[in-house]
């Protein structure tokens, strides 16, 4: 062996020619059982109907409001953010230091969830200063912040499927 990393080369007893064993006769030959089960056909989260409605509201309004239930017991109302916003959040991301991905992950959502949220349990925070909106959203514990960003994501992934089929429609 020249290097120790080769794989050397096993070599094996001479072996002695054998006769294929004689195939059944047709009439004993076993089916080829080799059967896929048939792949299970999802059904679309949202309707066709619904994502088109939606992508017109962001077209001519410039932006889509959804009031969304949170397990049955908080309810909230989301809008889409605008591409300002959107610029405004990766600017102080950018300018912020973190040392884990998911320290600018949370900063990411909570910054998403402040422009975002018009209002919260019926109370209106629409009109609210930014800064008003940022106080209000830190003076609420962790677990309502958790399930409003989880809500928040599948908001946003609604619009999304909404902006991808306004599309093909276009």
């Amino acid at each position: 062996m020249s290097n120790d990393f080769e794989i050397p080369e096993v070599t094996s007893p001479a072996t002695k020619s054998k006769k294929a064993a004689p195939l059944p006769p047709e009439s004993e030959a076993k089916p080829d059982l080799d059967v896929k089960p048939t792949p299970k056909v999802e059904k679309p989260k949202y309707s066709e109907a619904e994502l088109l409605s939606i992508f017109d509201e962001i077209v001519f309004s410039g932006e889509y409001q959804e009031d969304v239930n949170i397990k049955g017991k908080l309810n909230v109302t989301f809008k889409t953010r605008t591409s300002a916003q959107i610029s405004d959040i990766t600017s102080k991301l950018d300018s912020t230091p973190a040392n884990l991905r998911s320290t600018v992950e949370e900063r990411r959502m909570v910054m998403n969830l402040t422009y975002a949220l018009m209002k919260y349990q019926g109370k209106d925070i629409s009109n609210a200063k930014h800064e008003d909106k940022e106080k209000f959203i830190g003076s609420l514990s962790a677990p309502i912040i958790g399930v409003m960003m989880v809500a928040l994501g599948k908001f946003d992934e609604k619009v999304y499927e909404a902006c991808k089929v306004g599309e093909e429609n276009f």
